[in-house]
Order: structure tokens, then C-alpha cells, then sequence
């Protein structure tokens, strides 16, 4: 398992006090909310090149860029 996904199931948000955050610009965090998984991330194997071509592959699929 990654790091990344490791720290993400053990991590938790803490509240931290900014030092000289005196200036008031109105604009107040009541809440943070961890955002919800969207979708699966894709490990591209291979070398440079074929890790861009697989890329562009999936741009092109998502009509990113043209072909």
C-alpha cells in the first residue's frame, strides 16, 4: 500500500491557530469537510514514452486533446 494511502486513512484534520492573522478580510472557515473520492487513479507502467503515449490515450478519451 503507498504512503499516500496510508496517511490518508490515519490522517486527521487538526485545528491550528494563525500566528499574525490579524488582518480581518470578512471572510470567516466555519467548516472543512475531507472530499469524497471521485473515481480510481490509473498507474501507468513502462517507460517515458510509453507512459505519454498512455496519457495522451486517455486525454484523447476524455476530449481533452485531439488525436
Amino acid at each position: 500500500m503507498s504512503k499516500v494511502r496510508q496517511l490518508m486513512k490515519t490522517a486527521t484534520l487538526e485545528e491550528q491557530a494563525a500566528a499574525g492573522a490579524a488582518v480581518d478580510t470578512g471572510v470567516k472557515v466555519r467548516r472543512l469537510y475531507r472530499p469524497d473520492a471521485a473515481g480510481h487513479a490509473e498507474m501507468i507502467e513502462g517507460d517515458a514514452e510509453e507512459q505519454a503515449r498512455r496519457l495522451f490515450e486517455i486525454l484523447a478519451e476524455r476530449k481533452l486533446v485531439r488525436r
